[in-house]
């Protein structure tokens, strides 16, 4: 099966960039 911790590290570390990306696009429109 898939391991959901190593799953879940990964994207906890992309998330913050994730986010601020979706910020930056929105504070421009």
């Amino acid at each position: 099966g898939v391991d959901l911790w190593a799953v879940w590290g990964v994207i906890e570390d992309i998330l913050p960039e994730f986010e601020q990306q979706v910020n930056q696009i929105i504070s421009e429109s």
